[in-house]
């Protein structure tokens, strides 16, 4: 098997352009590593077409930044024409943990911080797409939750999501490349499971979260329940509480239609896609400007969410909330 890794001195030079700090930003220290993947590919319908064998590492030396990514696909149908580069990504990135600049030449644009999660928005020239890109590494793991998708214009075009998990032997310990190994067949055998609610069980989703405002700094934690009542296949109400620094609670009820969600009020308006267990969220709260554009994953079975949820006043990001729900069914 050949090591992705291997190659990475051999790809196109990336564009640097010096930090002029010494040390890394925090949010270079979080990721250091290398990190490897087994994503799965959606068209923009939310169809499973494929999936991806990755692995990248963002390395920082003498003040310069390389990020780097070694990509092969299985599958991906229409798309994967598009998606092949004959090489593989490298780029530079001013190193901050305001603006975490990409310099290209393969990516532009810029990502920005919270905590463990990072909101990317920048240019690919290979996949010829606008890409936005979510990385939450789960507090006190090797595990990043990882999602792209890839934009003409405003439309979307092929989705990535799953799972990623860190190295920093891969190339000289067996060990770690069975482990690795291992890791990547789960993510596969995952990589087509549905973001489906309990459709004949009660309970809740329950767990601590982070909440980041829109300056990037940690205002404090609020515990989140999502209280969830199945009323048929297709259909549930749930309540979910905010307590702690962010306080709110709302209601609604959730209609499925296959990969697709509807909000339907009272208190919440909006809609849902599903590409596998990695679903995007938008709503929209009753006679006020507040709204949540979000995350929301499920990383098993047993319906462990990882929510990564943008709270907006009128247009205004106001505050990142970033977490993981375990589920408890009623008793």
């Amino acid at each position: 098997m050949t090591d992705l890794a291997a190659n990475s001195d051999a790809a196109n030079a990336p564009i640097f352009v010096n930090s002029g700090v010494a040390a890394p930003s925090e949010w270079q220290k979080i990721i250091e590593g290398t990190w490897h993947g087994r994503p799965s590919i959606f068209d923009g319908d939310g169809t499973h077409v494929g999936y991806e064998n990755v692995a990248r590492a963002s390395e920082f030396s003498n003040g310069q930044t390389h990020y780097w990514m070694n990509t092969k696909f299985d599958g991906g149908g229409h798309l994967r024409s598009r998606l092949e580069l004959g090489g593989m990504f490298s780029f530079g990135v001013i190193d901050s943990d305001q603006n975490r600049i990409y310099t290209g030449p393969d990516f532009f644009g810029a990502g920005q911080p919270y905590g463990t999660f990072v909101d990317s928005n920048y240019y690919s020239q290979g996949w010829q797409a606008d890409l936005v890109t979510w990385n939450y590494i789960i507090p006190g793991t090797d595990v990043q939750v990882y999602s792209s998708v890839c934009y003409d214009g405003w439309t979307p075009a092929i989705v990535f999501d799953g799972l990623y998990l860190r190295t920093f032997d891969h190339e000289t310990n067996p060990e770690t490349q069975k482990r690795i190994q291992e890791f990547k067949d789960q993510e596969e055998a995952l990589g087509q499971m549905n973001f489906v609610t309990p459709t004949k069980e009660k309970g809740a989703w329950k767990g601590s979260v982070e909440v980041f405002g829109a300056d990037q700094k940690l205002i404090g934690h609020s515990e989140v329940v999502i209280e969830h009542e199945p009323i048929d296949l297709i259909r549930s109400r749930q309540t979910v509480t905010w307590s702690g620094v962010l306080e709110r609670q709302y209601t609604f009820e959730r209609v499925r239609l296959e990969h697709k969600t509807m909000f339907h009020g009272p208190d919440v308006w909006g809609n849902q896609m599903a590409y596998g267990r990695c679903a995007f969220t938008a709503q929209h709260f009753t006679n006020e400007a507040t709204k949540i554009k979000g995350r929301e994953f499920m990383l098993n079975y047993d319906y462990e969410l990882v929510v990564n949820w943008q709270v907006f006043d009128g247009n205004a990001l106001t505050h990142v909330v970033v977490g993981v729900l375990t589920w408890e069914p009623a008793v």
